[in-house]
């Protein structure tokens, strides 16, 4: 079986619906599928109703048969979104052709796309590349491809081994072009030497190892981890030899299995002259002298021995102690959360509040503020302004009764019109020219100094009053009955309309709706109704117009013209009709009068 295309090769059929193609023989001029691509073979086909629109391009296999087969296996292009078209009846045309999809040609820039497989049927044969092919590369029939020049790829992918063509004969990279990364598996072994002598190990998720002896002759850095140092039979040695030809070397050994033991050793945080101490246990110096000693900071710690004794025994908490600390506050302040301190007057200033619950003792009490005193005040004597309270208050007697004997002189004064309401005081029974005065004040009549204000529920009786220029109701005025109302202003409205009817000279403007009983206009009384003077909404016409139609025997005289105007009644509505209307109508009828007497 092959894949072959061939020329005029065409044929026609009338089978219907998905499957094999029955053909029918050759169109005159062409071959058949079976002499031009042969039986058993594979093919570019094209299938297209000349009845209709359903076409289908594929891949089929041609069958020698009675009659000869199409059979479609693969569908390309459609018209049933490129799936198997179910043909309907009538006939098709059947023939040979290369899709364009499957075409391989020269673009305009020379350059030739395939779109799968590039297969050279010829063993040893040469791709050859440039204008006088001086790049190839060949084929070795059996054994691979061999290029004379330089082969570059993203990815090479050696399936057994990557060798060089002779022992020792390649590198890998130049000292110019230097590869970047080497990636190996797990367990991977770096081999050196003809014989592969030394080697290098790699040890799945653990690390390397070597068989042999690692020398760095520079320095050596290791990052983010530990070195582990293993042997058998010895403790493990770490040598630091001196700078002059390594003549000396400082020694650091391990501990030997015998004693058990596993320490930190941990280097000073800061250079010089710095000795080690051990911080796996805790450890006791001895016949130590500290130089500014230094506990947990770079602080060093001043104090003598004295001083530091001095906490000995102390159970203060940090919080505590820093009570005692008023930083730049002079003492005799009070600071919050600190504590007392006196100066050196034994004076204290600043406190807010001090909440006493037994006695306060004190020579004298000076208090420059109000004083507040919920519970009772006894004391062995009382001034006010520098008058003991007796001889204020005496000769004057207040009881339930509302009665008082004042023996000494009562002054008032007003409150400098602050904006509050005062009760009003009155005097029993209206007694206002000497005696004795009782004092009432649990009416509701007050006064506000500073707004004027009189407020009461209500006042009984008439209210005379002179000429006012305002009188503004707070609230709300039920009935008011007075004898002319005469308004300074321009508006006179409602609550949802202020500027229902506005006032000028001799003008009364109502922005809404007047409602009315009877109408007076010039001392006649209007009697028609609303119905009737709705007549006029709209009307035009002028009074000398509308006099027209009074029943009056004048006349006018005027030249009629054809633009002039006669109202008719046209079954029930008036109308304007032109003069050349009505003489239309009279010729009309004159013509119809004379055919009638003929």
């Amino acid at each position: 079986m092959a894949f072959l295309v061939n020329d005029r090769v065409k044929e026609t059929s009338t089978t219907t619906g998905t499957g094999t193609l029955s053909l029918a023989g050759a169109v005159s001029g062409f071959q058949t599928f079976v002499a031009g691509i042969g039986n058993s073979n594979v093919t570019y086909y094209a299938i297209v109703n000349d009845s209709g629109t359903e076409f289908e391009i594929g891949i089929g296999t041609v069958t020698d048969a009675s009659p000869d087969t199409l059979s479609r296996t693969t569908i390309l292009e459609s018209s049933n979104s490129d799936s198997a078209v179910n043909f309907s009846s009538g006939t098709k045309t059947v023939f040979c052709t290369l899709p364009a999809s499957k075409a391989v040609f020269e673009d305009n820039n020379n350059d030739v796309t395939l779109p799968d497989d590039l297969i050279l049927g010829s063993d040893s044969a040469v791709l050859k590349f440039g204008n006088d092919s001086d790049i190839t590369i060949t084929h070795a029939a059996d054994t691979g491809l061999t290029t004379n020049g330089t082969f570059q790829a993203t990815t090479i992918t050696a399936t057994t081994a990557f060798v060089p063509d002779a022992s020792d004969g390649a590198a890998l990279g130049t000292s110019s072009l230097e590869f970047s990364d080497l990636f190996l598996a797990d367990g991977a072994v770096i081999n050196f030497g003809d014989d592969q002598d030394i080697n290098i190990t790699h040890v799945a998720d653990t690390g390397l190892t070597t068989n042999a002896d690692f020398t760095v002759g520079d320095d050596l850095f290791i990052s983010g981890g530990l070195i582990d140092l293993k042997n058998t039979g010895t403790a493990s040695q770490i040598k630091f030899y001196c700078e002059s030809s390594n003549a000396h070397a400082q020694t650091l050994i391990a501990a030997p299995h015998s004693e058990g033991a596993t320490n930190t050793l941990t280097l000073p945080g800061t250079g010089g002259d710095a000795r080690l101490v051990s911080t796996a246990s805790t450890a006791t110096l001895t016949n130590k002298t500290l130089t500014s000693p230094k506990i947990n900071e770079d602080v060093a710690v001043t104090s003598t021995a004295t001083e530091l004794n001095v906490l000995d025994g102390i159970t203060a908490v940090v919080g505590e102690l820093n009570a005692l600390d008023l930083g730049s506050t002079a003492v005799g302040t009070a600071i919050a959360s600190k504590a007392v301190i006196l100066d050196s007057n034994k004076d204290y200033t600043g406190i807010r509040n001090f909440t006493v619950t037994g006695e306060l003792d004190g020579a004298t009490l000076d208090i420059s503020g109000d004083a507040d005193i919920d519970g009772t005040l006894e004391a062995d004597a009382i001034t006010i302004g520098g008058t003991a309270i007796n001889t204020v208050i005496a000769g004057i007697t207040v009881t339930n009764a509302t009665t008082a004997a004042v023996a000494t002189t009562v002054t008032i004064s007003d409150n400098e019109s602050t904006n509050e309401d005062n009760a009003i005081i009155f005097t029993a029974g209206g007694d206002v020219d000497g005696g004795n005065i009782g004092l009432e004040s649990d009416g509701d009549l007050t006064y506000n100094p500073s707004t004027g204000r009189l407020t009461a529920t209500q006042l009984a009786g008439t209210l005379q009053t002179a000429a006012q220029a305002n009188v503004t109701s707070l609230g709300t005025l039920t009935t008011l009955t007075v004898d002319n109302v005469i308004i300074n202003g321009s508006t006179i409205g409602h609550t949802g309309d202020t500027d229902l009817m506005t006032v000028a000279s001799g003008v009364l403007t109502v922005a809404g709706e007047v409602s009315m009983t009877t109408l007076d206009i010039g001392g006649t009384n209007v009697t028609s109704t609303a119905a009737e003077l709705n007549i006029l909404d709209g009307v035009t016409s002028t009074a000398t117009e509308l006099n027209i139609i009074d029943g009056g025997t004048a006349a006018s005289s005027t030249t009629v013209v054809d633009a002039d105007r006669v109202v008719f009644n046209d079954n029930g509505t008036m109308k304007q009709v032109a003069m050349t209307d009505i003489s239309a109508y009279t010729d009309a009828g004159a013509t119809a009068l004379a055919i009638a007497l003929g």
